[in-house]
């Protein structure tokens, strides 16, 4: 069975296109067409999968030249396995 269009879009080098593409200020309707799906159905995905919606966001701010962008569940993983 083929995987669902959703399932492509879950993987790591996908949602880092993804966080590419909101970092560099393209609209939800500029992303979704980008990813071949409707802005209707990005707004579902976003709902269902917080992977995708987290990629969409922009979190951390390093200085004025460079900027991370993290998603706010990884930095609290990371901060919880640390010794």
């Amino acid at each position: 069975m083929a995987k669902g269009k959703y399932e492509e879009w879950l993987e790591p080098d996908s949602l880092l296109l993804i966080s590419a593409w909101a970092r560099d200020g393209l609209t939800d309707d500029q992303i979704a067409n980008n990813m071949g799906i409707s802005r209707s159905t990005l707004s579902e995905w976003k709902k269902k999968f917080p992977d995708i919606s987290d990629a969409l966001k922009k979190l951390l701010r390093t200085n004025k030249s460079e900027r991370l962008y993290i998603p706010l569940r990884f930095i609290i993983s990371s901060d919880l396995h640390t010794c």
